[in-house]
């Protein structure tokens, strides 16, 4: 296959495209550009476009209406909290009382506090994935903490990633800085732009230069890019993000990788192209995904 080779399918059969060579550094720079520009406008994209907006008013909405309970309540107890959920293959955005934009991966968890104070620590919880866009505190300037169960991420204002699956959180910084922090608010480590730090359930840590870290939170314009990638990473990713179980065949775990870019709207796109770009067999059956070698 030449390097240079490019399939695109569009239309109602094969809304997807793939890359098989990754793209140069200036399509990727116009590629992100675009995005910016989305997420200034607000035009970010979902699993469902249908029901887009529908979804982040009532993201939205329900935010208010939970804090307004809690403070009518007279509940002011820092242990009471608002939870938001996503669904396997179903994202959320939400603007938090401070500004603070987060965009919620699938099958993701998202704890905060259901009363902000102006002088209180501004902190969130999360397990799963989410993009977080920090707005700095300018005149109080209290930091903001996002917990997950491996780490502490503390910051200013900023963008970055968090992915915190089996038991290993990932933190990806795009811009600004930000710190890994105990529980005690010791300082483990500094994170600058185009870093990434892995911290793993028994606290081991490592951290990494990444050229192309914006990608890792491109997931969320239903944007996928993959390095060198296993076909077991690529089903993980199938369970975690759609919560198909799946099943592969013992000759292709060592053997099947995958390098490229991809756009999928829907599981069924999805294994479509990785079927296609990898010359396996995918087939659903139920809730299992099985993956197998062409005969």
């Amino acid at each position: 296959m030449p390097d240079n080779f490019w399939e695109e399918n569009s239309g109602e059969n094969f809304p997807f495209q793939f890359r098989y060579k990754p793209s140069t550094e200036a399509q990727r720079n116009a590629n992100w550009s675009s995005i910016e520009n989305r997420i200034t406008g607000q035009q970010l994209r979902s699993i469902y476009p249908m029901l887009k907006h529908i979804l982040i008013a009532a993201s939205f909405f329900l935010l208010v209406a939970l804090t307004y309970f809690f403070v009518n309540q007279n509940l002011h107890s820092t242990e009471q909290y608002a939870i938001v959920q996503t669904g396997f293959g179903e994202m959320k955005r939400i603007v938090l009382p401070d500004s603070t934009e987060v965009m919620m991966n699938a099958n993701s968890t998202l704890k905060i506090p259901a009363v902000w104070a102006d002088d209180a620590q501004r902190e969130v919880w999360i397990k799963g994935e989410a993009w977080f866009h920090v707005r700095k505190k300018t005149v109080t300037k209290q930091n903001f903490i996002v917990h997950t169960p491996q780490t502490n991420v503390e910051v200013l204002g900023t963008i970055f990633n968090i992915k915190d699956r089996r038991d290993k959180s990932v933190i990806s910084l795009e811009e600004g800085s930000i710190q890994l922090i105990t529980d005690k608010n010791k300082v483990l480590t500094k994170i600058t732009p185009g870093q990434v730090a892995i911290v793993t359930k028994d606290k081991k840590m490592s951290v990494a230069s990444d050229n192309n870290v914006r990608f890792r939170s491109s997931w969320q314009f239903n944007e996928y890019h993959f390095e060198h990638t296993s076909i077991t990473d690529i089903a993980e990713m199938i369970q975690d993000n759609y919560g198909y179980h799946t099943v592969i065949d013992a000759k292709l775990i060592t053997t099947k990788f995958l390098t490229g870019d991809l756009t999928a709207k829907s599981i069924q796109d999805f294994i479509k192209v990785i079927s296609v770009a990898m010359n396996v067999n995918i087939e659903m059956k139920g809730n299992t995904i099985y993956i197998y070698p062409k005969q």
